[in-house]
């Protein structure tokens, strides 16, 4: 399931932590540092920079969940485990 965020008065960076444990119900001193899945101070900055003058878009991985921010927009998409590929075949030995 797919979370939609619109907000300004934080940075991209605090406002991706903050969804993040309002979504998992997740403390914030449980989650794991977001340095760990991208640099906030660049995120940050790329976002600062270039606010309202071309589209920007930005995903990564973040406690099981990928985060997309596009524009002002934060999404957070649980990531699918990968499915097997395991492949049984039989042989016939007449």
């Amino acid at each position: 399931m797919a979370q939609h965020e619109t907000s300004t008065g934080s940075s991209i960076s605090e406002r991706v932590i903050l969804k993040m444990a309002t979504y998992t119900n997740t403390p914030l001193s449980d989650l794991p540092p977001i340095y760990e899945a991208i640099e906030p101070d660049a995120l940050d900055s790329l976002f600062d920079e270039y606010k309202g003058t071309r589209p920007l878009r930005v995903e990564f991985a973040y406690n099981g969940h990928m985060i997309v921010v596009a524009q002002e927009e934060i999404t957070l998409n649980e990531l699918q485990p990968p499915k097997s590929t395991t492949q049984v075949s039989a042989e016939s030995t007449d």
